[in-house]
């Protein structure tokens, strides 16, 4: 397939979207309107810039719905329409039923638009007065590529562990956009070096800032490198990035400066908050609409009687059904993008973890004194013996329903002390996943199997 008929075929498929999901409006186009093929480094732009295709569906939901945060009712779960969700919600060894399987789908239209872009960009030969977009263009491309990349790791391959990475399989890296060659899948260390390198090329071309908060930055690369890195349990690396990050952006929102009472405590306007370094949206789950979901009881019970989040982040429904309602986002959907809390817990624990528990605690200091009351006894908090559970119990609540958790999940069941046996009781019957299953690792959709031929995850 030659590169012009991939560009016509992204054509296509944006004028079938744009039809059907905007119709109003497409009718609404004068006659001689033109629409233009990309072949321009503003072309290209427009298409990252998208949010729709490049920035909502976030490949999140699975690990939402199989971890913790969240319970079903019985009725509730029965009636869930996506099969991938009911099913997923109990770990059940068929999850798709021959559906298409939306994280994966998702993730990889995403990546073909940034290899569209990628390939694209090989045909133009910038000059001076262009280089500056040409390099927001691409490194914002290799961005969205590698966060994509690192989104299917969370789901589709087993956790990252150094001595076995290379030998285990990971997710097929596309890294064209000619949709006629045959998937494979990579490893696990393929796949991560893979997100690395995609990362650390972005960030060399990113501009420290970006326009607006739906464009990848220098900042926003930094603080995914944290995110990876925390993952592979590499804590110097993870170290380094989130205090790049915080070396430019290192801002908080004071909770106790907020109008908690508010249907929704944080401003849709993303330039009003703070901490948000990239935005990200989890749209079209069935099962974290409010209408269908309760926030889970133990998340709850943690949260102590001077913290502002339990305010922040909740409230209570009319059928008394406790809900969430701390998106960053600000509008009740599930927000899944970069933030300076993140960055703050990263920091803290890869402190606490190389032996500099002061610093640790200094860090954990800065963001509790704008999350609790002032009556509460911080000191008293940070006094404890575990100060590494501190860390992580933090954490656990402050980043509530941002797609974090089953990465969290996954990496903490390699230690004993912090694993976590998750169990739903559902009309009489009891489903368990214990720690470090092979269920924590989400099959491949049964399409994608059949087409390529790939070896599926165990289940």
């Amino acid at each position: 397939m030659t590169f012009l008929s991939r560009r016509l075929l992204l054509f296509a498929w944006s004028f079938i979207f744009l039809l059907f999901s905007c119709a109003e409006d497409f009718l609404d186009l004068k006659r001689d309107q033109r629409l233009v093929i990309p072949n321009k480094i503003a072309d290209y732009q427009a298409i990252l810039d998208n949010s729709i295709l490049m920035l909502t569906s976030s490949s999140h939901s699975l690990g939402i719905v199989g971890g913790d945060e969240i319970s079903l009712a019985p009725g509730v779960w029965e009636a869930l329409p996506v099969p991938e969700e009911r099913n997923g919600y109990i770990w059940a060894q068929e999850i798709y039923q021959d559906q298409p399987g939306r994280d994966w789908n998702n993730a990889y239209q995403r990546i073909f638009n940034a290899n569209l872009v990628l390939d694209g960009l090989k045909e133009i030969t910038p000059g001076p007065s262009d280089q500056a977009a040409y390099d927001q263009v691409k490194g914002s491309a290799l961005f969205f590529r590698a966060f994509n990349f690192f989104q299917l790791a969370q789901l589709f391959c087993s956790p990252y562990e150094a001595g076995s990475a290379a030998g285990k399989p990971g997710i097929p890296l596309r890294l064209e956009s000619d949709i006629t060659i045959k998937s494979q899948r990579s490893s696990i260390q393929q796949t991560y070096d893979q997100i690395l390198l995609d990362l650390k090329e972005a960030q060399a071309l990113l501009p420290e800032r970006a326009t607006n908060k739906y464009r990848p930055s220098n900042v926003a690369v930094a603080a995914l490198l944290s995110r990876v890195y925390l993952t592979m349990d590499d804590y110097s690396n993870c170290l380094t990035y989130a205090n790049e990050a915080l070396a430019t952006n290192k801002g908080l929102m004071n909770f106790r400066e907020m109008d908690l009472s508010a249907r929704y405590t944080f401003p849709t306007d993303l330039e009003e908050n703070r901490e948000v370094l990239l935005f990200s949206l989890m749209l079209g789950a069935a099962v974290t609409a409010n209408s269908r979901m309760n926030i889970d009881t133990n998340l709850l019970h943690s949260y102590d009687k001077h913290d502002l989040r339990l305010k922040a982040f909740f409230y209570r429904n009319t059928d008394g059904r406790i809900l969430f309602k701390g998106d960053y986002a600000g509008t009740g959907l599930l927000f899944t993008g970069l933030t300076v809390d993140e960055l703050y817990l990263n920091k803290a624990e890869c402190l606490q973890r190389l032996g500099n528990s002061d610093g640790a605690m200094d860090v954990l200091r800065e963001l509790m004194q704008n999350r609790y009351d002032p009556d509460t006894d911080l000191n008293g908090m940070l006094q404890a013996d575990d100060k590494l559970a501190l860390i992580l119990a933090e954490r656990r609540k402050e980043l509530v329903l941002r797609g974090i958790r089953w990465s969290d999940l996954r990496r903490l069941n390699r230690e004993p002390k912090f694993q976590k046996n998750l169990s739903r009781e559902m009309n009489g019957e009891t489903y368990s996943l214990p720690p470090n299953d092979v269920r924590y690792t989400w099959p491949i959709p049964n399409d994608v199997i059949d087409i390529s031929g790939m070896k599926q995850n165990p289940r």
